[in-house]
This record gives C-alpha cells, structure tokens and sequence, in this order.
C-alpha cells in the first residue's frame, strides 16, 4: 500500500514521493476532520455554531 511505498522509497532517498504520500494522507485527515465537524452538527441538533 502507500505506508510500503513511502518506506521504500524513503530508504531509497527519493524525498519527492515521500513528501508525496505524506501531503496526501495529511489531506486526508484534514478531509476527514472536516467531514467529522460538519457531521457532528447534523448528527447532534444540540450543536449550535456562532
């Protein structure tokens, strides 16, 4: 998957796939994060955003 590519190619010094992969799972997480808030206030009506 994407952890053995990256791991490859760190060992491999090829910081551009690196710094690839981890832009892509940070993107991720920042996706998922937003994802999670904006739920959150549909799931829970008691949520109010001011």
């Amino acid at each position: 998957g994407i952890g053995k590519l990256a791991f490859e190619r760190a060992l491999q010094y090829d910081y551009t796939t690196v710094m690839g992969v981890t832009f892509f799972a940070t993107m991720l997480v920042i996706a998922g994060n937003l994802l999670a808030d904006l739920l959150y206030g549909v799931l829970d009506p008691r949520i109010r955003y001011s």
